[in-house]
């Protein structure tokens, strides 16, 4: 074989290598394509700004989560400040990401899903085991169980608003609430 044929075939074989790799780097792993999730701060799932409506609404005493959803769930954490997204995920019983292309995924995994700041909150709402709606968002919660963290599900996910704390949102369970009552 000529030595020009060689180094056609060789650049041939890396154009059509690094076409593959592209591919890849896009498309990614089933595991990836499988733990996205929607962004909770995304103007079509409207949840941010629904939660924020409901807490600044003259005369509002509590909100329901559940109200603040357009999509089906059948649970939901919330973590408080500074948790690690590595335990949040062993906590979820799964992994997931905003992130819209694989390699995004490979170079922010490990901290997209953190908070950086007192305000914010990372929230993950899951489907049959699978997280289906996550986002870091901007809320006062003025406690959380003594793991960080709350559990909630679509018929027990009413806080309280302290509107003497900033507008706090107070969790109480339903098995407190009726124990109360």
């Amino acid at each position: 074989m000529k030595k020009s044929t060689k180094i056609k075939l060789i650049v041939l074989g890396v154009i059509v290598l690094g076409f593959l790799i592209a591919i890849f780097m896009m498309i990614g792993t089933s595991g990836f394509r499988n733990s996205k999730t929607t962004d909770l701060n995304d103007e079509k799932v409207k949840f941010t700004q629904t939660l924020n409506a409901k807490l600044t609404a003259e005369g509002a005493t509590e909100v329901n989560i559940a109200d603040c959803t357009y999509f089906a769930w059948d649970e939901a954490y919330i973590f408080e400040p500074y948790y690690s997204a590595k335990d949040a995920y062993k906590t979820a019983g799964c992994e997931w990401t905003r992130t819209q292309w694989y390699y995004q995924y490979i170079f922010t995994h490990g901290s997209e899903n953190k908070t950086v700041n007192d305000s914010q909150r990372l929230i993950v709402f899951k489907s049959e085991g699978k997280a289906v709606a996550s986002g870091v968002v901007e809320v006062n919660i003025a406690k959380y169980g003594e793991d960080g963290y709350i559990k909630l599900t679509p018929s027990d996910c009413t806080f309280k608003i302290d509107t003497e704390n900033a507008n706090a949102l107070v969790y109480q369970p339903a098995q407190t609430q009726e124990e109360a009552a």
